[in-house]
């Protein structure tokens, strides 16, 4: 969903552009006009399709490469053409994409939980699976599992223990949400980690039959460094985080 939204403003930013100044007067600047919708697109990836933060990193230092060259190429071609007032509506073609660019660097990227909020379907329907195989006997307490397709050995294993569609929506979540494994917390209990950061790990709690995480000192000291903390999200989930 969020790829296909990324792809539509990038179109919707060229087709503009486009239509505001017409094909002849961008010809000059078609090759710093490209440049910028394509850091543009790495920005906009990297702020709502990729779920990991060092990626999403990994993915800026090109686009902000891309942009400089482009802002350089650009101030050369207005050097050249600013005396000629048809020549200085293609840098104006030019600056709109800028403007554009500063609009989604100052944009605010989603974060876990906003994410959380656009899979909360998701979210509910795989823990409501992961309860039903451990009262079933399938899976223990503590148990920890891979996301698939995160492990390929994960996938022929989840299969095992849950439908097609629910191991469809654990790759969902795994691409889109950043979850990367499934740990049985609790009878009542189930994390969604994110995976560890530095000295640190930290994900979404889903619980059932009124479960509070924030009151349970054993739950608290089960995992981890064991100085588990909870902050609320809704009603039956909490964000989770234990170390630094």
């Amino acid at each position: 969903m969020e790829l296909a939204m990324v792809f539509f403003v990038i179109l919707l930013l060229g087709i503009t552009v486009v239509v505001i100044f017409g094909k002849e007067q961008i010809k000059g600047v078609i090759a710093p006009l490209a440049i910028l919708l394509i850091a543009d697109f790495l920005l906009l990836y990297g702020k709502y399709v990729v779920s990991d933060g060092f990626l999403t990193f990994i993915l800026y230092v090109p686009s902000l490469v891309l942009i400089a060259i482009s802002g350089i190429w650009s101030l050369i071609i207005w050097v050249k053409c600013r005396r000629d007032r048809a020549n200085q509506r293609k840098i104006l073609a030019v600056a709109l994409g800028f403007v554009v660019t500063a609009v989604i660097m100052a944009t605010p990227a989603l974060d876990q939980m906003d994410k959380f909020k656009l899979y909360q379907k998701e979210y509910l329907a795989v823990s409501d699976a992961i309860f039903l195989a451990y009262d079933q006997g399938k899976l223990s307490l503590g148990e920890e599992f891979t996301s698939p397709p995160y492990s390929i050995s994960g996938v022929d294993k989840q299969k095992s223990r849950f439908s097609e569609e629910v191991v469809h929506k654990m790759g969902t979540l795994h691409k889109s949400a950043g979850v990367n494994s499934y740990i049985v917390a609790d009878q009542d209990v189930i994390y969604f980690s994110f995976g560890a950061n530095l000295q640190s790990i930290d994900g979404i709690a889903i619980c059932r039959n009124g479960k509070d995480p924030t009151v349970d000192l054993s739950l608290k000291s089960r995992f981890f460094d064991g100085a588990t903390s909870y902050e609320y999200i809704t009603e039956g989930a909490y964000h989770f985080r234990d170390g630094l």
